[in-house]
């Protein structure tokens, strides 16, 4: 055997080598085709989304059984209103700390009052929330 047969004969192997790995693999994936894992990405969002809305539910459900609405309702009416007051007090103070320089101090400030704004907002939603729970 030659030198010339021998490296032939190792070239051949390693494409039959390269061959087999890369139609191994291939072989493995089918066009179209999706396994049936759990897992959002191969199931999608769609697949899972009556799963997903069952898990909310229980979470509502859950919470609502912890607060017990029916028996503390005006309790949590009073901290909702305290909560108003509260941030209301706040927005006043920050409104009465703003730097007047026009630089970053004061978007800083503003920034913080728009936020108490919407903590307000967002009180409000749950006051609205509250009133409707039977």
């Amino acid at each position: 055997m030659s030198n010339n047969d021998l490296i032939i004969i190792i070239i051949a192997f390693l494409l039959v080598i390269l061959f087999a790995t890369y139609f191994g693999k291939n072989l493995s994936k089918k066009e179209g085709f999706t396994s049936s894992s759990s897992s959002a990405s191969s199931v999608g969002e769609a697949g899972l989304a009556a799963k997903y809305a069952d898990e909310i539910k229980a979470k509502s459900v859950e919470i609502q059984d912890a607060l017990l609405v029916q028996k503390y309702r005006k309790e949590y009416e009073i901290c909702l209103i305290n909560l108003d007051d509260y941030v209301g007090m706040l927005m006043i103070q920050q409104s009465l700390n703003l730097k007047l320089d026009g630089g970053k101090e004061m978007l800083i400030g503003l920034d913080a009052l728009n936020i108490l704004k919407s903590a307000k907002d967002n009180l409000n939603v749950a006051m609205e929330y509250l009133d409707k729970q039977q």
